[in-house]
């Protein structure tokens, strides 16, 4: 009985922590500058013109995107997800899902 117990409290956490949403962006900078860029409490530093940054942790909801450029994003869904925020030459900023 107890070996049964222990079995199923293994099984529980091994459960909760795959199940956890993870969430993972980089920035792509496609603006004819260097830019600094932070999205909500994720800093990604100076992303040079023409690169794009490794992937980030991040939490899931509403950031606000600062430095040299102002707007928001909003990063919702379950499971792992993966995306990239594009800065285009113009300084329009989108995320799209990998």
């Amino acid at each position: 009985m107890r070996a049964v117990l222990i079995l199923l409290l293994i099984c529980s956490v091994v459960c909760l922590s795959s199940c956890k949403d993870e969430f993972e962006v980089r920035v792509k900078n496609d603006y004819p500058q260097e830019l600094n860029i932070a999205v909500g409490p994720t800093n990604f530093g100076l992303v040079a013109s023409g690169t794009t940054t490794p992937y980030r942790d991040i939490e899931e909801g509403t950031h606000q995107i600062t430095g040299d450029l102002q707007g928001s994003l909003t990063i919702s869904g379950s499971g792992k997800y993966k995306g990239t925020i594009t800065i285009d030459p113009n300084g329009n900023i989108s995320l799209k899902k990998d």
